[in-house]
This record gives C-alpha cells, structure tokens and sequence, in this order.
C-alpha cells in the first residue's frame, strides 16, 4: 500500500505517558474524516528535553512509527507484532501472560491502540 498522505491540519489526541521512569508527552493524529490514528509525535517530559539524545531517539521513533501506520497498518496490529514481557501477580507467586510493552516503543503504540479503539466508541469528541 502507498503511503497516506495526511493534510497540514487535522484532528489530534495529546496523552501523557509514563514508562520504565521516563515521561512523555504523546500527541496522535487522525486521518481526515477518520477515527483511525495515522500520526504520533512525542515529546519528553522533565529533565530529558528536546535535544537531548532521548529526545532525538523519541523524534526518530514517532516517524518510524507514523510512517508505518499511514502504510495502512493499523496500531492494534502493530501493538500485536511488538514484543512483550511477562509480569508476576502481586504476591510474585504466578507468572502472567506476556502482557505488558517489552519497551517504551510498545507503550507508545499500545496506547496508539488504545486511543483509537476509545475513539470508535465514542468516547472522546474528535
């Protein structure tokens, strides 16, 4: 599939995003007339700013990721093929599924999944 290209305005979600100690601004673009997430910009929160090699890193990150989902893949299935790591109970004592983001790239995505899943329901105002 060819790439999407999206307009110079449209329709944006910004979230705030904790994950492995570092905070994140993360803002995602809609496809016009669509509820389907196609744009995700990132920005650090607190001591790790723009300019910084995070900062640099999350910039390359939110392309890959952008480019990737105005190819027509959409963010659930993106989430899916990302890698995951397992958790144990609150006690320690039984092994969870391997259900949680392997890495900050994953909890940007799954929350990519989870802001457009939300706005087919209806539940924000875009």
């Amino acid at each position: 599939m060819s790439r999407e290209r999206l307009p110079d305005r449209r329709h944006g979600l910004l979230h705030k995003l904790e994950y492995g100690g570092f905070k994140l601004h993360v803002e995602f673009g809609f496809a016009p007339g669509t509820k389907v997430v196609r744009e995700v910009f990132l920005r650090p929160r607190g001591a790790a700013g723009k300019g910084s090699f995070f900062g640099c890193l999350l910039d390359d990150v939110a392309v890959l990721v952008s480019r990737d989902l105005q190819h027509g893949t959409s963010a659930a299935d993106l989430a899916e093929r990302l890698g995951r790591q397992g958790t144990f109970s609150e006690d320690g004592a039984v092994p969870k599924a391997d259900t949680e983001p392997a890495s900050i790239i994953g909890a940007i995505v799954d929350l990519a999944a989870a802001v457009e899943a939300e706005v087919k329901d209806g539940g924000t105002g875009l």
